[in-house]
């Protein structure tokens, strides 16, 4: 996503307004504290959903040794913090490739449409299914179909008590609808809120400035007929006293 999202093409038709260019401005704020709520809220969301599910368990720190972190990892809070935050990256560069008037449509950003499309179907094959695939990622994964992950040389077992991290299916499509509703309040907020208000007050400032500038080309016409016509009464008068 990092490399793909600058790859966004140039509108063809020249902006009436210039972007903004302060990265602390009230447009840029309030774009990134946004989506970072939304985002926050998504995570949040997630782990109360699992608690609520009966089959649910806390793992719980029993040992004084700190080495006892490094087999934490296979718990149910992690799997749904990786999938909802993981998602997150995809979220987000979706929403920010927008580029309001200042960029081609965002269709014509082929490479992150792309890799959105293909990153999309892994992240939630992943979250529905329950095989290799899933347990490369410790997700879905049970004892019995454990593989060897990417940097060892033997698989290993998963580490709680209950030998796996499977989750229900009707709570995998839980997942999935949050990633996807977290996915389009991004984009909502980000093409129809921010980019919309800046469009709408961008409007009135024209507005505004077009009409003071009117006024002082009024204000300048009139100063300029009204010296024209001193002008002349003064060089009839003294036509009249030769």
């Amino acid at each position: 996503m990092a490399f793909t999202l600058p790859r966004a093409k140039a509108n063809k038709k020249l902006s009436p307004a210039r972007p903004t260019a302060s990265l602390l401005g009230a447009h840029t704020m309030l774009s990134y504290l946004g989506i970072l709520l939304i985002n926050f809220l998504a995570m949040v969301v997630g782990l109360v959903a699992l608690n609520r599910q009966s089959w649910y368990s806390c793992r719980k720190w029993v040992l004084d040794d700190i080495s006892y972190v490094l087999v934490l990892g296979d718990n149910y809070e992690s799997t749904v913090i990786w999938l909802i935050t993981g998602y997150q990256y995809l979220s987000s560069a979706a929403a920010y490739n927008f580029g309001f008037t200042h960029r081609a449509p965002w269709w014509s950003n082929y490479q992150l449409v792309l890799f959105f499309v293909s990153f999309t179907v892994l992240h939630y094959y992943v979250t529905l299914s329950e095989d290799n695939v899933s347990c490369l990622f410790r997700i879905n994964c049970g004892n019995e179909n454990v593989v060897r992950p990417v940097i060892g040389s033997e698989p290993y077992p998963i580490n709680n008590h209950w030998n796996t991290t499977v989750m229900p299916y009707p709570f995998r499509w839980v997942m999935v609808g949050i990633m996807t509703a977290n996915t389009f309040l991004n984009m909502a907020w980000e093409y129809y809120f921010v980019n919309g208000l800046q469009k709408k007050l961008g409007t009135k400032r024209r507005a505004k400035r077009d009409s003071r500038n009117s006024a002082k080309i009024q204000d300048h016409l009139s100063v300029t007929a009204f010296e024209n016509e001193i002008s002349t009464a003064f060089s009839g008068e003294g036509d009249d006293a030769v």
